[in-house]
């Protein structure tokens, strides 16, 4: 069953429990080794093109009503298991919730990505390659709703670097639904050869009226800009739109 309904790989069952029922949470701002964020991110795209499919949705309500045959064989009639056992039982849970995302539209699904991904575990600061120092600000016209984000990166710090050339400079990311027309990317002029620079750059996004803050994320990402080549990526961090503020 679980070849069929693609579900993220898990290595700790326990983790299963958390995926129907993930709360939002605080991420971080500090930067932490990107050659591992790299490598799972690889990772998880691999996975991804081995078993991309996509479940029609007389599918869905085939191994929809599977999973209840299935259960109700092994309850053989209150002589088998306890139906108790499969309610609680993590993989069950993650299988119909697996099932439940295929019907819901792409604007639904990142909000849903958006709202989970901060039960995950945070960024490991075992091995820190900076600190990145912003102000963001959310506006809500009265009238409109319209939403606005007012991102200020002030300056990093302790940037830890190898290589004689080191010129700085933070990418900014806003990701959520409803996004597809709006500017998505921004970032800061570099600076040349500097572990701690001051940037005091302003960027403004846009949102709508369309969403939720607690759907949106922002993505910071501290690179080394390089003429002749892609630039490398030094450390990244998130922080989830919240605070409003009347315009």
């Amino acid at each position: 069953m679980e070849k069929l309904v693609v579900l993220p790989p898990l290595n700790e069952k326990a983790l299963l429990k958390q995926l129907p029922n993930a709360k939002i949470g605080d991420v971080t701002k500090l930067m932490t080794n990107v050659k591992d964020i790299r490598g799972n991110v690889k990772e998880m795209m691999d996975i991804a093109r081995e078993c991309e499919k996509s479940l029609t949705p007389k599918q869905c309500t085939v191994l929809d009503a599977a999973l209840d045959a299935i259960k109700e064989c092994f309850h053989a009639g209150g002589q088998g298991l306890k139906k108790s056992f499969f309610e609680k039982s993590p993989e069950l849970q993650s299988l119909k919730y697996a099932l439940s995302l295929y019907t819901q539209t792409t604007e639904q699904l990142i909000k849903t990505f958006i709202t989970t991904q901060k039960n995950q575990d945070l960024f490991s600061i075992e091995q820190p390659v900076g600190e990145v120092s912003v102000q963001v600000d959310l506006f809500s016209h009265p009238g409109t709703g319209e939403q606005k984000v007012t991102v200020k990166i002030l300056a990093a710090n302790d940037l830890r670097w190898q290589g004689s050339s080191f010129k700085p400079f933070v990418e900014v990311h806003l990701v959520g639904p409803h996004l597809a027309d709006k500017k998505r990317k921004m970032a800061t002029k570099s600076k040349n050869n500097d572990w701690a620079p001051k940037f005091n750059e302003t960027f403004h996004f846009f949102l709508g009226n369309e969403g939720e803050p607690e759907h949106y994320e922002l993505m910071f990402q501290v690179k080394d800009y390089c003429v002749f080549a892609q630039d490398r990526i030094v450390g990244v961090g998130g922080n989830i739109v919240t605070t409003c503020t009347s315009y």
